[in-house]
């Protein structure tokens, strides 16, 4: 009798080599103990020699051996493997024992993923699945139990979805047509891996969850929502040294807010080493959503033998099922309960990130212990960040000014231009500052936004607000919305006034952050959606503890008693209801208030009016703007000039503004006469003026 079986076993094993002489085992303890031995004889006709091979046997032999012979062949060649203990070393075993611990995996769990993985690898057992393929699930599970020697009952439970296998994401029922048992499938290179050589745990699953990088910033970077970020630190904190498990937090807001680096800040700050779940598998291809909820899942059962680990799931918007959803619409089969328990019962704390949580069923948000909105960071931090990232870049001071005061520019944006730029000074040559600003330009205008014009940086005005011409102690109003944070100011007066540059001012003084909103960022063609946005302008602003300014209001809150359609009406509503919750700073301007809707006037703590400048303020400003470019006033100049600037009697602060601009396109930038001539031109343009000549203007 040979015992060819028993000698491989004991050979050096051959690595990529699809044979292993575990598959003999099982095959010998099919044969023997299943209705497949009633066949056995006919196993040359109906199967190829392929199994044969992994029994000692070949198709003459079954010719002339009767069938107590043959059993007595395999049952011989079983005993002897399982005396000899010949399969303890094989790597597939070791490798499964290692899950087993990790994942906490019943025996029966451990054995049928051995048996899927040989199915699946091993192309001489693989023949086996033509046996089950038309066999009922029974009957399956009662031959496959017989094969590994677990009862139907255990090998039921194994095979269920509630087991540690199947929700460990290891094994998964194949959404298409499979040979191998109860159509389960092993996941994809797994059982290769598994099998052809011994693996750490954590190097086996990179592919699922990875160690997150290092952030750039740090908690000083996000003072502007410093009590929240207080209260997730002393959540995690706790849940990790008292090992307490169904922790998540989901931070939310617009692409490139710094959720994702908010995330790894937070884990810096407590000393936890932070883990992210992958969005694509090796080949760069997208995981889908079950897979990767599961990927999370096996994360959570592999990490949690560690105390201090925190995993980070970012865009869960492509994986969550949606509220009021139509059938098709479902991410793949994600069973709504399975992620309700996934939510329940993690095991280490989890921080959760989407870009849009609109769609999120309520019965998910409810299950988290904190949901933030992360608001843009302050003009301060993005400035940081831009001297982080392109420290290596040449750009001028106005640049780096423009890129941190824009609104519209979010940290990712910062990290696109910084990787950018690397790439092409790796292309041989130092990025400009042009090519970094035509970079930026190109990106916000397909997004629909802007940025400010680095050189009109060069070209500002210093803010004073003594040359405002308001009915109200603007200083008087400082100190109160410094000790309050909080009021309701409504601005109104003539364009070009400083209306709206009183609210910046006012955010610098206070050191704030300033949301600023204009009708195109509020008003959508959608119904319902103008509410939406403005009652996401108010979250925003109190998210970061910021000041909200509303410019030119009267776009969306003129009278409801003029309103046309219903949406207007509602609209309005909408506003009044957030000015009534809102506990912050607001400022809103408007060169028309008597078109505002009379609730709004209400609902305003103040309402200053600013005028066009007085003579001595449009004096004083003149000289501020000359100074600034470097120009001299002579005694004769000084009369002459004075005189045409009092004949000037719609002059607003933004006429400044405009004349400063216009010189960039001029030589005569040193000549005091030519900016009063800038000055005199438009206030001409003004309704109130056409009809009149002024200056040199006939």
């Amino acid at each position: 009798m040979s015992y060819r079986l028993v000698e491989d076993l004991k050979k050096p094993k051959r690595k990529n080599f699809p044979f292993l002489p575990i598959s003999g085992y099982y095959a010998i303890r099919w044969l023997l103990y299943t209705d497949a031995q009633k066949s056995f004889k006919n196993l040359s006709n109906w199967f190829d020699s392929r199994l044969l091979n992994l029994v000692d046997l070949n198709s003459e032999q079954l010719e002339v051996m009767e069938m107590p012979n043959i059993i007595d062949h395999l049952q011989a060649q079983l005993d002897h493997i399982e005396a000899s203990g010949a399969l303890d070393n094989l790597d597939l075993l070791t490798n499964t024992r290692m899950l087993q611990q990790h994942l906490q995996l019943t025996d029966t769990e451990r054995d049928f993923l051995q048996f899927l993985i040989l199915l699946q690898e091993d192309r001489n057992l693989s023949v086996c699945n033509d046996y089950f393929e038309n066999m009922n699930s029974t009957r399956i599970l009662e031959d496959i139990s017989q094969i590994l020697g677990h009862s139907m009952k255990d090998l039921a439970d194994a095979t269920s979805p509630g087991s540690n296998l199947l929700k460990s994401g290891l094994v998964n029922r194949a959404r298409y047509s499979c040979s191998t048992p109860f159509r389960l499938e092993v996941l994809e290179n797994l059982g290769f891996q598994l099998m052809t050589r011994r693996c750490e745990i954590m190097e086996l699953f990179q592919r699922f969850f990875f160690t997150a990088p290092a952030p750039r910033l740090s908690l000083p970077d996000f003072d502007y929502i410093q009590q929240d970020l207080q209260i997730i630190q002393q959540l995690i904190d706790a849940a990790i040294k008292t090992r307490q498990g169904g922790v998540n937090i989901l931070l939310h807001g617009l692409p490139g807010t710094g959720k994702t680096e908010l995330a790894r800040v937070v884990a810096k700050s407590l000393g936890i080493q932070l883990y992210e779940v992958s969005s694509v598998d090796r080949d760069g291809d997208p995981l889908r959503g079950p897979l990767r909820f599961n990927a999370c899942y096996l994360a959570q059962q592999i990490l949690a033998n560690n105390e201090r680990h925190l995993l980070l799931f970012d865009e869960i918007e492509d994986v969550f099922p949606q509220k009021d959803a139509f059938p098709f619409y479902f991410r793949d089969d994600t069973s709504k309960a399975w992620v309700n328990r996934l939510l329940e019962n993690n095991r280490i704390p989890v921080i959760w990130i989407s870009n849009n949580i609109e769609d999120m069923d309520p019965a998910y948000l409810r299950r988290f212990n904190v949901v933030l909105e992360v608001p843009r960071p302050s003009d301060r931090v993005r400035r940081h960040m831009v001297e982080q990232a392109l420290n290596k870049t040449a750009l001028s001071e106005g640049f780096k000014h423009a890129l941190a005061t824009s609104p519209t520019v979010t940290p990712g944006h910062i990290d696109m231009l910084a990787r950018t730029a690397q790439l092409l000074a790796r292309a041989g040559g130092q990025a400009a500052e042009a090519d970094v600003h035509r970079i930026i330009t190109h990106n916000l205008h397909a997004q629909g936004d802007t940025m400010k014009n680095p050189e009109q940086q060069l070209f500002t005005l210093p803010y004073r607000d003594d040359i405002l011409n308001a009915d109200y102690p603007l200083p008087q109003l400082i100190d109160g919305l410094r000790q309050l944070s909080a009021g309701r100011i409504g601005l109104y007066g003539p364009p070009g006034t400083g209306k709206t540059a009183y609210a910046r001012y006012v955010a610098d003084t206070l050191q704030k952050t300033l949301v600023r909103k204009n009708a195109s960022d509020l008003i959508s063609k959608y119904v319902g959606e103008t509410e939406k946005n403005i009652a996401r302008a108010f979250r925003e602003a109190a998210s970061s503890q910021a000041i909200l300014l509303i410019d030119e209001v009267d776009s969306f809150l003129a009278q409801r008693d003029s309103a046309l359609h219903p949406w207007e009406v509602s609209q309005v509503n909408e506003l009044l209801t957030q000015v009534d919750q809102f506990e912050g700073i607001l400022f809103c301007t408007t060169n028309r208030l008597e078109a505002l809707d009379p609730a709004i006037l209400r609902r305003l703590d103040l309402k200053i009016h600013l005028d066009y400048l007085t003579t001595d303020q449009a004096w004083q400003l003149f000289i501020t703007t000359q100074k600034q470019l470097g120009n001299k006033l002579l005694k004769k100049q000084k009369t002459l000039l004075q005189q045409r600037l009092s004949a000037l009697t719609h002059l607003a602060p933004g006429d400044f503004a405009v004349a400063v601009s216009q010189l960039r396109f001029s030589a005569r930038r040193q000549h005091p006469e030519y900016f009063v001539e800038l000055l005199e031109k438009e206030v001409s343009l003004k309704p109130d003026n056409r009809h009149r000549s002024i200056g040199f203007i006939q």
